[in-house]
């Protein structure tokens, strides 16, 4: 069975609401918005390496968009992350 984290919720991150599920462009989106408290699932050897693909994919995906400032909603997140392999 395949997963798609640009579409489904399999990532769960810790907010001041609470726990939520969201997929990577929600979870960019929860960033920007300053909401993300935690990764709860990760181990503490995780969180680097987490951290580092997280600013890494973003920062990518906004310079080949071509853009200086990062996307604040998940809708804006999936397209750029999407065209990151259309070529």
């Amino acid at each position: 069975m395949a997963h798609n984290l640009l579409t489904e919720p399999l990532i769960r991150f810790e907010t001041s609401d609470g726990l939520e599920r969201g997929s990577l462009p929600e979870v960019y989106a929860a960033l920007m918005a300053d909401r993300v408290e935690s990764f709860p699932a990760l181990r503490a050897h995780q969180e680097p390496a987490w951290h580092m693909f997280l600013a890494q994919l973003g920062a990518i995906a906004c310079h080949r968009e071509g853009i200086s400032e990062p996307p604040a909603d998940a809708g804006a997140w999936q397209k750029i992350i999407c065209r990151l392999t259309r070529e």
